[in-house]
């Protein structure tokens, strides 16, 4: 305290502040670091109260989903326009405009009694969860301007920035010097923020179910933070006692190392920057961890008395690292997949000139959508985050047991860097049908390569299992997120389709839309097979594929495949007689080995996404509930958002037309 001591001396003799309202002064700014955790902590914990509550929710939905048992169960009504009354003579009047749902095949609509004032009330959280959804998925100037995803992350960046402005201007008595002062507190209060943030083992993802991409925001904007408020201290400290920051005085050589820490901080969120993360992202994360550790020693020796701040973010660090290394450790060394029995531990196969897909053999388990670190230490050091497209476990499994041994895919784009590297050793292979070392034809043979994977991260949650329509939609490589959903629930729908009697398999999935958008129709080689296999082992009537080649020669060169249907304009919908009056064309190799044409179709251009939601929505039952996962190209994102913003209507969700509130998750 005797710096607090000393402080106290010298604000008395140019301050009009009596000895009550310093006193105030210190003591709040003693606090106002805890002042900013509780609200953090107050705010995480809401978040995650509604998380769990969604979770609980999810899981009597999957626990009452049953392709069978469906039928035999009355589900509750979920519309007050559909409550029977009961007259004095038993008999009951049922509305005939509204069903509760209905199983695969079945289309039988299934009402029940339910009070009224319980529906009343569930209705007004229904309604109050689509008025938010309605307007924090939608893309906005704002948001763009920020650069980020949604309204819903800019209101999460707003919350956050109001608590630490609030905290800066508050328990100042309008003294310039205490906002300096607290700007400097809070400075150090959101280090370990900015570690955690960063740590990919984050318990806040488990917490709060948000996915590390949607954590890494809040990472870069208390990055971003640091720097305003580091300017509110040191632009008070100026305002108010010049001749004391002379750094020539003596003592004040810590004010120097306060200068080299926010120069760095600048330095380090300018090359932090999305293009220099995409195009160097090697180089970014070495200089990135660098210039860190430099900046946490400036600051140690800036203010000794607020170190500890610092060593909580190097402890949640080292946690965060200790983690990741356990991890690696026991997959690469103790569960080793042994590259000696004539399968090689990973593989590379070109697949086109801009496109490669990496197979490597792992004793991990994943859930579908989630992401690992792909290693190539011949290559380049350190790992790179990739999806993984497929799944753990194969389609024709009917229950949840872990496998011993599963191959990981996963589809990557070629950049310069260690994914050209490793393009360059795929090269090496010969043409898959031809056996001619051409480089001009694929794809290519397998070429085995040494890698091993890290994780996985991301979702911890299967993406669809709670909703009873579900549409999948994909711009080019982003395929590998929702391709691996969909294989997830076609192997689950299958199950329960035949009788599963494991009852952790359950979905509450009846109907899915997967939407793949590629420039060229040969791309839809990638993942011919996984298609193939899907179509041939979905439940009747479970699985839609829809495929839009959207390059311009598409409707000239472009088979219109046996069994297939293809458009050659932009509306998802088209009728018998167009389909009839079509010409047949010649057919494409690339989508050739998907032969399941009532259940695929080709199409060129690009979706009308407002028509594809509507047309999901259409087919669900009034009380469905529907939702959307995406990953792809941010305009293709973006006129999604738009598209499922309009499709929410939160005055019909109110009157039990639960199919309105659709969910959006975008990867």
């Amino acid at each position: 305290m005797k710096y607090y001591d000393a402080l106290r001396k010298r604000r008395n003799n140019y301050t009009q502040h009596d000895p009550e309202t310093m006193e105030y002064l210190v003591h709040f700014n003693d606090w106002v670091g805890l002042y900013l955790w509780l609200g953090l902590i107050g705010i995480i914990g809401i978040v995650t109260v509604f998380h769990w509550a969604d979770k609980i929710q999810g899981y009597y939905r999957r626990r009452h989903a049953g392709f069978r048992s469906r039928e035999k169960r009355l589900p509750r009504t979920r519309s007050i326009r559909s409550i029977r009354s009961v007259t004095e003579t038993g008999d009951v009047e049922v509305n005939p405009h509204v069903s509760s749902g209905r199983s695969i095949g079945s289309g039988k609509p299934l009402v029940v009694i339910e009070e009224q004032h319980q529906i009343s009330l569930r209705y007004g959280f229904y309604w109050l969860a689509a008025f938010w959804r309605k307007y924090s998925i939608k893309h906005s100037a704002i948001a763009e301007w920020f650069a980020l995803g949604d309204l819903g992350q800019l209101f999460l960046i707003a919350v956050y920035l109001l608590l630490n402005f609030l905290l800066i201007f508050l328990g100042t008595a309008g003294d310039i010097d205490w906002m300096a002062h607290h700007a400097a507190k809070l400075t150090y209060a959101n280090l370990p923020l900015i570690i955690g943030l960063a740590g990919k083992n984050n318990v806040l993802s488990k917490l709060t179910g948000f996915a590390y991409e949607s954590l890494n925001v809040l990472h870069r904007w208390s990055a971003r933070f640091v720097i305003i408020s580091s300017t509110i201290h040191i632009a008070g400290r100026i305002h108010v006692n010049v001749p004391s920051t002379r750094t020539g005085v003596s003592g004040s050589g810590y004010i120097i190392w306060g200068w080299v820490a926010f120069a760095l901080f600048i330095y380090m969120i300018v090359m932090a920057s999305r293009k220099i993360r995409n195009a160097a992202y090697q180089f970014f994360l070495i200089q990135h961890i660098i210039l860190w550790f430099v900046i946490v020693a400036s600051l140690v020796i800036h203010r000794p008395q607020l170190q500890g701040w610092i060593w909580a973010g190097l402890a949640l660090h080292l946690l965060d690292r200790s983690a990741r290394l356990l991890r690696i450790s026991y997959y690469t060394i103790l569960k080793r997949v042994s590259g000696d029995d004539d399968r090689p531990e990973g593989e590379v196969t070109v697949l086109t000139s801009d496109t490669i897909r990496v197979s490597v053999r792992t004793r991990q388990n994943w859930i579908a959508g989630q992401h690992v670190y792909l290693h190539c230490p011949k290559q380049s050091p350190g790992g790179h985050p990739f999806t993984v497209s497929n799944i753990s476990r194969p389609l024709d499994q009917t229950d949840m047991h872990r496998p011993r041994e599963a191959t990981q895919e996963l589809l990557i784009r070629v950049r310069e860097g260690m994914t050209k590297k490793v393009y360059e050793v795929g090269m090496q292979a010969k043409d898959m049908e031809t056996n001619i070392g051409n480089k001009a034809n694929y794809p290519k043979e397998p070429v085995p390569i040494k890698a091993w994977t890290e994780g996985p991260y991301g979702h911890e949650k299967y993406l669809g299992e709670d909703y009873n329509t579900l549409m999948l939609v994909a711009g080019g490589s982003g395929v590998s997120y929702t391709l691996s959903n969909a294989m997830d629930l076609v192997r689950r729908a299958r199950a329960m389709h035949i009788g599963s009697e494991d009852k952790t398999i359950a979905i509450a999935t009846r109907r899915l839309q997967f939407v793949w958008m590629v420039k060229k129709p040969e791309q839809v080689a990638w993942i011919s097979d996984h298609l193939q296999q899907m179509c041939e082992l979905a439940p009747p009537g479970f699985l839609h594929i829809t495929i839009f080649v959207t390059s311009k020669r598409t409707s000239d060169e472009v088979a219109i495949l046996p069994g297939y249907v293809t458009e050659d304009k932009r509306s998802p919908v088209e009728s018998e007689g167009e389909k009839a009056a079509r010409p047949s064309g010649i057919e494409s190799p690339a989508v050739e080995r998907v032969k399941h044409g009532s259940r695929v179709e080709l199409r060129s251009g690009r979706p009308d996404f407002r028509e594809l939601v509507e047309r999901e929505v259409q087919h669900s039952a009034y009380t469905d509930w529907c939702g959307v996962g995406a990953c792809g190209p941010t305009p293709m994102n973006d006129s999604l958002a738009s598209a499922v913003s309009e499709a929410v209507r939160p005055g019909s969700v109110a009157r039990g037309e639960l199919r309105r509130n659709i969910y959006l998750t975008i990867e």
